[in-house]
């Protein structure tokens, strides 16, 4: 009782944040990232462990100032994800280029659906704005969250621009239901969690033995002749973003689950190094370790 409470109290304080001009949000931003970083110390010693593992030749200068940035970004992410374009002169297109989009009018052109594979990198939750410039039947693949209130609340804020999400274990058979009906889609899959410790993929990512989820590659090979994208929010300054929309796989039937994963890890791997402060490093991404008798990819 209590914390659904609670949980309907942080909903409408959400609600509220969301409605704010997003030059607001700025500023209570700067006030966020004190806070988290200074006073909360939020997972500082999972940020600094993960970005020493994965930049070795960096020396104790060199990651603090990566991890100021990303602390920084993180805080203008958690609250850029919050607002309601269109609404106290929050103009999405001042904040977000979306012309990398029209490269996927030929895929629905020729009736072609996609698969588009992102990651924790700059904004990923501006991925919901794909449904609004492309003309395919927009599918958001998700894992739900165990509060149900928040859960309802996030999907609400991915699908209000038509986008539908999808349950990780429902969505082979949706695509199976949309290819019956001839129906033309774009599936969007974030592929870069962190997988059970049991995972049969590992591979060296960022410098580090590294588990990925089999989903993109199972998937890409069992729905036939839907190419392979990579899609990613570059960030271009504060408050600035571009939509990057890069191939990856034409013809995914033609390869393994396994190489698929190594094409995807190695592809993100080289953005990440680029600008390393725009990835998600409070993530607990490298928790297990690789169990006895799985090779390295």
């Amino acid at each position: 009782m209590f914390s659904t409470f609670f949980s309907r109290l942080g909903v409408f304080f959400l609600k509220i944040v969301s409605r704010l001009p997003l030059r607001w949000l700025y500023k209570l931003s700067g006030l966020l990232y004190f806070i988290v970083y200074f006073i909360i110390r939020y997972r500082r010693d999972v940020v600094f462990t993960n970005l020493k593992n994965s930049f070795p030749e960096k020396d104790d200068a060199g990651i603090t100032a990566v991890a100021k940035e990303y602390y920084r970004h993180l805080c203008d992410t958690m609250l850029e994800s919050l607002v309601r374009f269109g609404r106290a002169g929050n103009d999405l297109k001042n904040i977000v280029d979306l012309s990398e989009a029209k490269k996927l009018d030929k895929y629905f052109e020729e009736g072609v659906s996609i698969l588009m594979l992102s990651f924790h990198y700059g904004n990923w939750e501006f991925g919901k704005f794909l449904a609004a410039v492309t003309k395919h039947k927009n599918f958001q693949v998700y894992n739900p969250q165990r509060n149900r209130i928040y859960d309802s609340y996030i999907n609400g804020l991915r699908s209000e621009y038509g986008g539908i999400p999808v349950p990780t274990k429902r969505i082979y058979k949706k695509l199976v239901e949309c290819r019956s009906k001839n129906e033309v889609t774009l599936t969007i899959l974030i592929a870069d969690q962190t997988p059970l410790q049991n995972s049969k993929f590992w591979t060296i990512f960022l410098n580090q033995e590294t588990p990925f989820f089999p989903g993109p590659g199972r998937l890409s090979t069992r729905i036939k002749n839907q190419p392979l994208l990579l899609y990613y929010f570059e960030k271009t300054g504060r408050g600035r973003y571009k939509l990057i929309i890069e191939p990856l796989v034409d013809n995914p039937s033609g390869y393994s689950e396994n190489e698929i994963l190594k094409i995807y890890a190695l592809k993100i791997e080289s953005i990440i190094k680029k600008t390393p402060q725009y990835y998600l490093w409070s993530h607990r991404r490298w928790k297990h370790k690789r169990p006895e008798g799985v090779p390295l990819q």
